[in-house]
């Protein structure tokens, strides 16, 4: 018999998923410009889901979804939120600095 926390556990996993697959159902809305606007800004826009089907997320099978899942969470892996802003803003891990600008884009950043 699963224990409490073991069931608590597998919610809280199926709700990060179901987050995930609606993240990335938004995302594949976008357009560069509202991308580009929500990188610069760091602010998520208003705008409604996309309706069922819209998606070719909507198209596939459980299993590839959680593979796809997955595969993300590894990507993200142990980055801090400093790291994950950097990287929306210059599409790299600070760590993989490209020039310049990102030797000096590579400090702490303000808020």
């Amino acid at each position: 018999m699963a224990t409490i926390e073991s069931r608590i556990e597998r919610i809280e996993t199926e709700i990060r998923f179901r987050f995930w697959v609606r993240w990335q159902r938004m995302v594949e809305d976008m357009n560069i410009d509202e991308m580009e606007m929500i990188a610069s800004t760091l602010q998520w826009s208003n705008r409604p889901e996309p309706a069922p089907g819209a998606s070719p997320l909507d198209a596939m099978d459980r299993i590839n979804l959680i593979k796809m899942w997955n595969q993300d969470q590894r990507r993200y892996a142990g980055r801090n939120n400093e790291q994950l802003v950097f990287y929306a803003c210059h599409g790299h891990w600070p760590e993989q600095a490209c020039g310049e600008c990102c030797k000096a884009s590579a400090q702490p950043l303000e808020r």
